[in-house]
């Protein structure tokens, strides 16, 4: 779901019928959820992933080349970069759970404080 909340802030002004959306989003992880329980086979989370990863790389490229103007929407998707690449570290970790043995505190520390930088600037221009 976090894939789909992170497409529906890119995107929401651009789409029209918004709350169709987020239903079909809701419904769309609901069956990615289901058909990673059934299957349990690290091939198909890593097929899941793969199709959601490029699936956002391509969103997120699409938006920003249409808003190349934009300064903040500049620093928007750095974020959102560096979010996907804690989300294929995320990836590799539970594939290979010995590959980065020595430095996941340090992804998941570094993962917590973009996320608390988000929620910083987030709760900050709501407040505004």
């Amino acid at each position: 779901m976090a894939v789909f909340c992170l497409l529906y802030s890119v995107m929401w002004k651009k789409w029209d019928n918004k709350k169709l959306k987020l239903y079909l989003f809701n419904i769309l992880a609901l069956i990615i959820a289901l058909i990673t329980i059934l299957f349990r086979s690290r091939f198909t989370y890593l097929i899941l992933n793969f199709i959601l990863l490029m699936f956002i790389i391509f969103t997120l490229f699409k938006a920003y080349t249409n808003s190349r103007n934009n300064e903040k929407a500049k620093n928007l998707y750095i974020t959102y970069f560096i979010l996907s690449i804690f989300w294929v570290l995320n990836i590799i970790n539970i594939l290979i759970p010995k590959f980065l043995e020595l430095f996941q505190l340090i992804i998941y520390l570094a993962s917590t404080l973009l996320f608390m930088i988000i929620l910083y600037r987030v709760l900050r221009n709501i407040g505004n």
